[in-house]
């Protein structure tokens, strides 16, 4: 298979809003697509937290545009992690990933509250 009939399917965690402060915390977000799940490296947990992350996957063309009919999400999950390692789950949102092209294209999401 060519390199031009794969794609790079990329996802920018930029920063949260209105988290409620926990400061002996770390913030981890975690997204999956096609079965897989990729995880962001851990940040301090403040009430805006600064993630500046991506999380990419590569595929076919043919494989987006399958996962394009059968509306298929990327959905990502928030958690909190303590020092001691006690993980809590925080909320979700989900991408859609029908209105995505294979050409270079930005979308921005603004998830005023993920759902908890």
């Amino acid at each position: 298979m060519s390199r031009s009939d794969r794609i790079l399917l990329v996802v920018s965690i930029l920063e949260g809003r209105n988290f409620p402060n926990q400061s002996s915390c770390q913030l981890t977000v975690d997204a999956k697509f096609d079965g897989e799940i990729l995880l962001t490296d851990p940040v301090e947990f403040t009430s805006s937290p600064d993630i500046s992350q991506e999380l990419a996957w590569e595929l076919d063309k043919k494989t987006f545009q399958q996962h394009k009919l059968q509306r298929s999400v990327i959905k990502c999950n928030a958690y909190s992690t303590t020092s001691s390692g006690t993980k809590e789950h925080l909320g979700y949102f989900m991408i859609d990933v029908r209105p995505l092209s294979t050409a270079r294209v930005t979308f921005l999401f603004d998830t005023k509250e993920i759902v908890q």
